[in-house]
């Protein structure tokens, strides 16, 4: 209740989801909430807080080498904060337990405050971080980008990018006998310049990617892609070393 930009994190049969406080986007605090069985849930306010001129958005959990680390996707009202510089920006949180988190310093781990980088979702895999963003590109348009980084500080951006691209792939049906003929209608006919929130995860030796599609101003759906592998294989491979 009364929280936005919810992610989800699972270890163990317990349910960790972290949702910004209020539900305007425009506040700076992360709460969370956890459950083992999905229904009765436990609560702690301020899981995380930034400085008052910083709002937090999107958020995304992972298990690394020395804890978790969770990504953080940071504005600021008007684009006033020195650090942060344009809205979106990434910045980084570390913890031991999932429980009590440390802001990491945002003048030295941050993602990348001299353009839009936003929809956070990382992962770490053989002594790398794994991070898919979400790039602005030219003529209205939005795509996610992978980027790698063993210490959160110094990145590499993937040779084989973007990774993924809006087309009419996105507007294929899964289940085309649950719509009526005027829901057909108004997914075919949705203006889709927008590839954005990616989340992914291993299932039955393949990796399902979700995603969002639309036109980045409210009208948007949500998709499905498949890789015929793993999600560390597939997040390796826009890597050439």
């Amino acid at each position: 209740y009364d929280h936005a930009f919810g992610s989800s994190y699972e270890e163990n049969g317990v349910v960790y989801v972290h949702g910004v406080k209020g539900n305007d986007g425009w506040t700076n605090q992360i709460d969370m909430y956890w459950s083992s069985d999905l229904e009765n849930w436990e609560f702690k306010e301020g899981v995380i807080k930034v400085p008052e001129d910083i709002c937090v958005f999107n958020t995304s959990v992972c298990k690394g080498k020395d804890g978790y680390v969770m990504a953080i996707e940071v504005g600021t009202r008007e684009d006033k904060h020195p650090i942060i510089g344009c809205n979106f920006t990434m910045i980084f949180a570390v913890s031991k337990d999932l429980f009590n988190w440390e802001l990491l310093p945002i003048e030295k781990y941050i993602y990348s405050p001299e353009r839009y980088t936003a929809c956070p979702a990382i992962r770490y895999y053989d002594g790398y971080y794994y991070m898919v963003n979400l790039e602005s590109a030219p003529f209205h348009r939005w795509i996610p980008y992978i980027v790698r980084t063993k210490d959160l500080e110094e990145w590499e951006i993937g040779e084989i990018n973007p990774f993924i691209t809006p087309d009419d792939e996105d507007k294929k049906l899964i289940y085309p006998e649950r719509l009526t003929e005027e829901e057909k209608e108004f997914i075919a006919n949705g203006f889709d310049c927008n590839n954005s929130d990616i989340d992914f995860c291993d299932y039955n030796g393949k990796t399902i990617i979700m995603y969002s599609w639309g036109n980045q101003f409210g009208k948007e759906f949500l998709a499905m892609a498949e890789y015929d592998g793993s999600l560390q294989e597939l997040l390796e491979s826009h890597f050439l070393k």
